[in-house]
């Protein structure tokens, strides 16, 4: 990465103590106190909401309590609201993940919540360096992640509605494209492991029936 790097916090304002207070009723659940401390922060929203889950990564803060902030103050404005260097709270949490080779449960979670709660997952960084979705970037051919890392994250962005570019050369994304979509690919990916399954190991049950037990038991759309 160059000059806008993550580790200039992605152009959010340095200090994080507006976050912190925040933080600190978070971790009490006082709502009230919490509305009133985003209130005098006297900065935007989503430099809290992004504090929160920088500090969230540093193992400084729940799980429970960033949901609990986005619960209390959370709009999808805020989550969507960009920093001086163009970067998403979502964008900024996405590419996070480059630091370690395994991605961790808490980042995949941190991760879906905040697609849950609105952030949109095909809003680009505009800046000098980027002009990409977090999609885009992690899959970015300079990125340090294993194939792993970044196959996870893509089938949670594409699972809430995130957009292949016509110019990935990514092999997974290129298969989800290849099939239509995620639905689509994975539908496909179900039907054959259930009719390899019939063959095999269920040969008296009907295909459909199969289909299902492996839409419990397989993670398909992902491999």
């Amino acid at each position: 990465m160059a000059d806008e790097d993550v580790s200039e916090d992605d152009g959010w304002e340095q200090n994080e103590q507006p976050a912190y207070r925040v933080l600190e009723a978070v971790e009490r659940g006082d709502a009230q106190k919490v509305r009133e401390l985003v209130q005098a922060a006297g900065v935007p929203l989503g430099q809290i909401i992004w504090g929160a889950t920088y500090i969230l990564s540093q193992g400084r803060l729940s799980y429970a309590g960033l949901k609990f902030l986005l619960e209390v103050c959370g709009t999808a404005t805020s989550l969507n609201s960009c920093s001086n260097f163009g970067w998403t709270v979502l964008a900024s949490a996405t590419v996070r993940t480059w630091d370690s080779a395994t991605v961790r449960t808490c980042d995949l979670r941190t991760l879906e919540l905040l697609l849950s709660r609105g952030a949109n997952p095909n809003q680009r960084v505009v800046n000098m360096t980027y002009n990409a979705t977090p999609l885009e970037l992690i899959n970015d051919g300079n990125v340090t992640s294993s194939a792993r890392t970044r196959r996870l994250i893509s089938h949670l962005l594409l699972r809430y509605g995130a957009e292949i570019s016509p110019a990935a050369t990514d092999p997974y994304l290129c298969k989800v494209a290849a099939a239509g979509g995620l639905r689509a690919y994975e539908k496909a990916h179900r039907r054959a492991l259930a009719t390899t399954l019939t063959r095999v190991a269920f040969p008296c049950l009907p295909v459909d029936v199969v289909s299902h037990v492996v839409a419990f038991s397989f993670h398909t759309g992902y491999y």
